[in-house]
């Protein structure tokens, strides 16, 4: 009992899609840690470091019949896999259409011939719109002003359609915005990486806008944490939000990477952008109360150990 307890994902299998990405690189290590088999799926090759246990499939959405093999052999299918952020989505959402929604109605398909549970990452910043309640709960209307929202929000009607009509097992978690080691600072996503990058190679951070558009930020392992609960949770919802708890506003954040730093930071003021929603902090007391999980990371802490890891792949500028 007691090793079960500690690994609560002993003898389950686990597929996650994206692997190769930032959540999904902390996640199979998370998962293996927590117990479970890990098949780590993405179109780039295996990263160095990789466990020798994790099996690596190197393939695209798009190669059906492998991807279908193995959601046959899953237990849980995390659904991270995606190329789009809010930005490149917007210029183009057709092209969204194509690389983040039609692969997912093609795993549907192959979820309803399965037994598996679906776990699907959704944008817990996007998906809601500017007028709703804040702290943000899982009830609250959703009316997404940007693409990116649109696509996440289509994902999750079309789960909702599988799960009524086919029986779908599926958990949706809307997140906030995560940050941590192996996020890619120069991705266009995650202000955290960004203006730690810039301020350790010496650049100048740029904020749009007032600096005082307000986010809810969670840290990596906290997520992680989340998502394998969700592999196991056994209740009446199907839809969490996964969030820090509390919001920091841009201006908040720079005051707290400051002190890590020897020299002031260079700050740039552009002009705000129409896409972006005032103010986004979610609702988490349903995940407090029924997925058996809470964030325990504070910022600073945090914020230091993302820096200790961009320190040790990134050469500062001398």
């Amino acid at each position: 009992m007691a090793l079960r307890a500690a690994q609560p994902l002993l003898g389950k299998t686990c597929l996650v899609l994206g692997a190769g990405g930032f959540i999904g690189w902390n996640l199979v290590h998370r998962l293996r840690d927590d117990g479970a088999a890990v098949i780590a799926f993405d179109m780039r090759p295996a990263p160095d470091g990789c466990p020798g246990d994790v099996e690596w499939v190197e393939a695209g959405l798009d190669d059906h019949e492998c991807l279908s093999a193995l959601v046959r052999r899953a237990d849980t299918v995390f659904h991270l896999a995606s190329s789009s952020t809010p930005s490149s989505a917007n210029a183009d959402p057709a092209g969204d259409v194509d690389n983040s929604i039609l692969p997912a109605l093609a795993l549907l398909d192959m979820l309803a011939e399965s037994d598996a549970r679906l776990v699907f990452v959704s944008s817990g910043g996007t998906v809601y719109g500017p007028d709703v309640p804040v702290p943000t709960p899982e009830t609250a209307p959703t009316d997404p002003i940007n693409a990116y929202g649109v696509s996440k929000l289509a994902i999750e009607k079309y789960i909702a359609i599988s799960r009524r009509q086919r029986g779908l097992d599926a958990i949706i978690l809307r997140v906030a915005n995560p940050y941590g080691p192996h996020q890619n600072p120069l991705r266009g996503q995650g202000a955290i990486a960004a203006f730690l990058h810039r301020a350790l190679t010496g650049e100048v951070i740029e904020i749009w806008g007032t600096g005082e558009v307000i986010r809810d930020y969670i840290y990596i392992g906290d997520l992680t944490a989340a998502l394998s609960a969700s592999a196991i949770y056994d209740g009446p919802h199907g839809l969490f939000n996964i969030g820090g708890g509390s919001g920091l506003s841009l201006n908040d954040i720079i005051s707290k990477i400051e002190p890590l730093f020897d020299t002031p930071l260079q700050v740039e003021r552009k002009p705000g952008r129409p896409l972006d929603v005032p103010a986004s902090i979610l609702d988490i007391t349903r995940a407090l109360e029924h997925l058996g999980w809470r964030p325990e990371t504070r910022i600073e802490t945090g914020l230091s150990q993302t820096l200790d890891w961009l320190r040790g792949v990134i050469a500062p500028r001398s």
